[in-house]
Protein backbone atom coordinates (compact mmCIF):
# COMPACT_ATOMS: atom_id res chain seq x y z
CA UNK A 1 0.00 0.00 0.00
CA UNK A 2 1.36 3.58 -0.84
CA UNK A 3 2.52 5.90 2.18
CA UNK A 4 -0.17 8.40 0.43
CA UNK A 5 -2.82 9.90 1.75
CA UNK A 6 -6.24 11.98 0.09
CA UNK A 7 -7.64 14.09 2.29
CA UNK A 8 -10.18 16.19 0.20
CA UNK A 9 -11.97 17.43 3.09
CA UNK A 10 -9.27 18.91 4.74
CA UNK A 11 -10.21 22.73 4.73
CA UNK A 12 -14.01 21.88 4.36
CA UNK A 13 -14.72 20.76 7.79
CA UNK A 14 -17.43 23.58 8.51
CA UNK A 15 -19.26 22.63 4.96
CA UNK A 16 -19.20 19.12 5.79
CA UNK A 17 -20.50 19.44 8.89
CA UNK A 18 -23.65 21.76 7.63
CA UNK A 19 -24.01 19.18 4.77
CA UNK A 20 -24.14 16.06 7.00
CA UNK A 21 -26.88 18.21 9.50
CA UNK A 22 -29.27 18.84 6.43
CA UNK A 23 -28.74 15.23 5.21
CA UNK A 24 -30.01 13.92 9.18
CA UNK A 25 -33.00 16.78 9.29
CA UNK A 26 -34.07 15.18 5.28
CA UNK A 27 -33.57 11.83 6.08
CA UNK A 28 -36.43 9.56 5.69
CA UNK A 29 -37.80 8.68 9.14
CA UNK A 30 -40.21 6.22 8.13
CA UNK A 31 -37.73 4.15 6.19
CA UNK A 32 -35.91 3.55 9.70
CA UNK A 33 -38.35 0.81 11.17
CA UNK A 34 -37.57 -1.12 8.15
CA UNK A 35 -33.90 -1.54 8.92
CA UNK A 36 -32.16 -4.46 10.73
CA UNK A 37 -30.00 -2.29 12.76
CA UNK A 38 -31.01 1.01 14.72
CA UNK A 39 -28.02 3.31 13.03
CA UNK A 40 -26.46 5.97 15.31
CA UNK A 41 -24.95 9.79 14.54
CA UNK A 42 -20.86 8.84 13.77
CA UNK A 43 -19.33 12.36 13.08
CA UNK A 44 -15.63 11.45 13.01
CA UNK A 45 -13.18 11.04 10.12
CA UNK A 46 -11.79 7.49 8.77
CA UNK A 47 -9.23 6.35 6.31
CA UNK A 48 -10.64 3.86 3.48
CA UNK A 49 -9.03 1.60 0.94
CA UNK A 50 -11.38 0.45 -1.78
CA UNK A 51 -10.91 -2.75 -4.12
CA UNK A 52 -13.10 -2.97 -7.11
CA UNK A 53 -14.99 -6.16 -7.08
CA UNK A 54 -13.46 -8.66 -8.19
CA UNK A 55 -10.03 -7.11 -7.58
CA UNK A 56 -6.83 -7.06 -5.29
CA UNK A 57 -5.40 -4.19 -5.90
CA UNK A 58 -6.06 -1.60 -3.08
CA UNK A 59 -6.60 2.46 -3.74
CA UNK A 60 -4.76 4.95 -2.23
CA UNK A 61 -6.09 5.46 1.14
CA UNK A 62 -9.02 8.57 1.47
CA UNK A 63 -9.94 10.67 4.71
CA UNK A 64 -13.53 10.59 4.48
CA UNK A 65 -16.49 12.12 6.61
CA UNK A 66 -18.62 9.58 8.37
CA UNK A 67 -22.31 10.18 9.23
CA UNK A 68 -23.62 7.39 10.61
CA UNK A 69 -23.25 3.65 11.75
CA UNK A 70 -25.16 0.30 12.92
CA UNK A 71 -23.82 -3.05 14.09
CA UNK A 72 -24.65 -3.99 10.16
CA UNK A 73 -22.70 -1.20 8.37
CA UNK A 74 -21.67 3.13 7.90
CA UNK A 75 -22.17 5.20 5.69
CA UNK A 76 -19.67 8.30 5.05
CA UNK A 77 -19.12 10.95 2.60
CA UNK A 78 -16.94 10.85 -0.27
CA UNK A 79 -15.45 12.87 -2.83
CA UNK A 80 -15.90 10.64 -5.92
CA UNK A 81 -17.79 8.07 -7.01
CA UNK A 82 -17.38 4.08 -6.04
CA UNK A 83 -19.04 1.48 -7.58
CA UNK A 84 -21.31 -0.50 -5.30
CA UNK A 85 -20.18 -4.22 -4.79
CA UNK A 86 -16.17 -3.04 -4.22
CA UNK A 87 -14.93 -4.07 -1.22
CA UNK A 88 -13.47 -1.53 1.49
CA UNK A 89 -10.88 -1.61 5.06
CA UNK A 90 -12.48 1.15 7.09
CA UNK A 91 -9.90 2.75 9.40
CA UNK A 92 -11.76 4.63 12.36
CA UNK A 93 -10.12 6.10 15.85
CA UNK A 94 -12.65 4.95 19.06
CA UNK A 95 -13.05 7.44 21.70
CA UNK A 96 -10.32 5.78 23.56
CA UNK A 97 -7.53 6.61 20.64
CA UNK A 98 -7.19 2.86 19.54
CA UNK A 99 -7.71 1.83 15.81
CA UNK A 100 -10.04 -0.08 14.81
CA UNK A 101 -10.50 -1.07 10.90
CA UNK A 102 -13.76 -2.86 10.02
CA UNK A 103 -14.07 -4.78 6.14
CA UNK A 104 -17.07 -4.69 3.93
CA UNK A 105 -18.67 -3.77 0.68
CA UNK A 106 -20.57 -0.71 -0.84
CA UNK A 107 -23.98 -1.42 -1.80
CA UNK A 108 -24.67 1.82 -2.14
CA UNK A 109 -22.83 5.52 -3.95
CA UNK A 110 -25.14 8.54 -4.48
CA UNK A 111 -24.59 12.05 -5.23
CA UNK A 112 -25.33 14.13 -2.70
CA UNK A 113 -23.53 17.41 -3.58
CA UNK A 114 -21.23 18.61 -6.23
CA UNK A 115 -18.23 15.89 -6.43
CA UNK A 116 -19.67 14.40 -2.69
CA UNK A 117 -20.76 10.96 -2.81
CA UNK A 118 -22.69 9.38 0.16
CA UNK A 119 -21.30 5.91 0.41
CA UNK A 120 -23.01 3.25 2.27
CA UNK A 121 -21.10 0.18 3.33
CA UNK A 122 -22.55 -3.32 4.56
CA UNK A 123 -19.73 -4.67 6.56
CA UNK A 124 -18.58 -8.57 6.30
CA UNK A 125 -20.05 -10.78 9.32
CA UNK A 126 -18.08 -11.55 11.96
CA UNK A 127 -15.62 -14.58 11.92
Amino acid sequence: MSDQLIDTFRTRGAEIDRLLDQMDEESDVPNENLRRHQRSVFRTRAVVCFAAAGSRDVSVPHVVATRNISQGGMAFLHRGFVHPGSRCAITVRSSKEKTRTLHGVVVRCALVDGTTHEVAVQFDPPR
